[in-house]
């Protein structure tokens, strides 16, 4: 049931997004949608969206109620909002978001120097990558146990409204579960969001509520290693393969998808469009 769970969790996230639109940033935690949604459903007596979970495997209510819950208790201890990054960005620079092909801004940039980079890439084996027709995606390691944010970058510049329509919950699941440790040389945008989303006008509901989450992505992090709940590490004696001396290149210089995950769980999903709110 945990992997059907964290597929229903995907599907209703990214059905969510599609809804709002992605004309602009955007940020919320996925499961605390559904979670108000089964609420409202069991509330009012009546089915759950058929526009949010289409797509989804089938599922029992009830499981998925034990799953909710059991999941929603230990956000609390999550870090939701802002990623505490397991090593440390050393590189800033200035460079340009392209808000659209016509239109840019200077933002402020992170990155990891080419040595360090290397080293958590191919001998650590944490930043992770891999790509598909549609997306490159990219995958750092956060403090927290199991946790990581991941990022969908849409290939040949295409705009991310229309790459969004092919990401369905079996891709994004397969991306994620394709990440894989590599040299990757990236560069992500210093941004905050925070988000005020109107979901019963969009869903239609009868009770008035809002999802309220504030984002921001810094370079904030952790002290020292030691002080993260687990560190990822290959288990000895087991065999590596040779690392890239040329280093993949992701560069989010342009609208994105991003999600902290937990495991193949999207617990924040949302859009970075280059507009801060």
């Amino acid at each position: 049931m945990e992997s059907q769970f964290s597929e229903i969790i995907t599907t209703v996230g990214l059905n969510f997004l599609k809804k709002i639109g992605v004309h602009q940033s955007v940020v919320f935690s996925s499961v605390l949608v559904f979670s108000s949604l089964t609420n409202y459903s069991i509330d009012f007596n009546t089915p759950l969206s058929p526009d949010l979970i289409d797509g989804s495997p089938p599922f029992k209510m009830s499981e998925v109620m034990e799953h909710l819950e059991e999941l929603t208790s230990s956000l609390e201890n999550e870090n939701l909002t802002s990623p505490i990054w397991r090593y440390p960005f050393s590189v800033n620079q200035l460079k340009k978001f392209h808000l659209s092909e016509s239109n840019s801004k200077p933002m402020r940039f992170i990155s990891m120097n080419k040595k360090q980079n290397w080293q958590i890439s191919c001998d650590q084996e944490e930043n992770k990558w891999t790509e598909d027709d549609t997306f490159r995606v990219l995958g750092i390691p956060m403090c927290e146990k199991s946790m990581s944010f991941v990022m969908f970058l849409p290939k040949h510049n295409e705009p991310l409204r229309k790459s969004l329509k092919k990401l369905d919950s079996s891709r994004f699941k397969t991306l994620v579960q394709e990440l894989a440790p590599g040299f990757v040389h990236f560069k992500i945008p210093v941004f905050k969001i925070s988000s005020n989303i109107p979901t019963s006008r969009i869903l239609g509901l009868r009770r008035p509520f809002h999802h309220r989450l504030k984002f921001r992505l810094t370079s904030q992090n952790v002290r020292s290693i030691e002080d993260c709940k687990v560190t990822t590490r290959s288990p000895r004696g087991m065999i590596k393969k040779p690392c890239e001396t040329i280093p993949f290149n992701f560069d989010a210089n342009r609208p994105f998808l991003f999600a902290i995950m937990n495991g193949t769980t999207p617990l924040t999903m949302g859009v970075f469009s280059g507009n801060e709110n």
